[in-house]
């Protein structure tokens, strides 16, 4: 039994308003791109072309360049990456309404929280396919289920944007639901039971 996917990649949360933000902030101000290293890494942006162009953004900085359209373009053009994330035009479009006053730290927050979410998902999916499955007992579905939810903290900010603790509370309570459904499945929360509501043997002769 396979649980049902999401219907689209679209409802996974994200915010491509935030990502070009966080582009955009740079490619105005090359300085913000230490404040944006320092909340998240090109792994948390959803789009796969500002995957590419901050990954791009960050060759560029490594090496000293400047950061600017020109630079940002021949950077995609080497890397074979330009056409798809959009070519030139979306390139130049990124700075559109950008000024120098832009807070890449609020934007950044924004993209890392909803990648934070994101884990938050497949993690869920992946303990609810493990239920499904019948593979492992409860215990260990638990165990890796915690260590899994520990991990996607360990990655989050420490300014407290977002209550990941309440998060990670709330998809612990959920496991532990699906879990028991797994039980009742196998049988085995049954026969636990049935073994917890055993009378006691009776008294041998002679025993008190």
């Amino acid at each position: 039994m396979k649980l049902a996917a999401l219907s689209s990649r679209e409802s996974l949360p994200h915010s491509e308003e935030a990502e070009r933000s966080v582009l955009g902030s740079v490619l105005v101000d090359n300085n913000q791109i230490n404040k944006a290293q320092e909340i998240l890494s090109w792994e948390a942006f959803y789009s796969a072309r500002h995957r590419k162009i901050f990954k791009a953004i960050e060759r560029l900085s490594q090496s000293g360049t400047p950061m600017d359209l020109v630079t940002l373009r021949d950077e995609l053009d080497r890397a074979g990456d330009l056409e798809s994330c959009g070519g030139p035009a979306y390139i130049a479009d990124l700075l559109d309404g950008f000024s120098r006053s832009m807070n890449v730290e609020h934007y950044a927050k924004i993209v890392k929280e909803k990648a934070t979410l994101r884990e938050l998902i497949q993690v869920s999916q992946w303990v609810g396919q493990s239920a499904l499955d019948g593979e492992g007992t409860t215990d260990e579905i638990l165990d890796e289920a915690e260590r899994k939810i520990f991990q996607v903290s360990k990655g989050r900010l420490r300014t407290g944007f977002i209550h990941i603790r309440e998060s990670a509370d709330g998809a612990l309570k959920r496991l532990e639901e699906l879990t028991e459904q797994q039980e009742m499945i196998t049988g085995e929360d049954a026969v636990r039971r049935g073994q917890d509501r055993r009378p006691p043997p009776p008294n041998r002769p002679g025993q008190q």
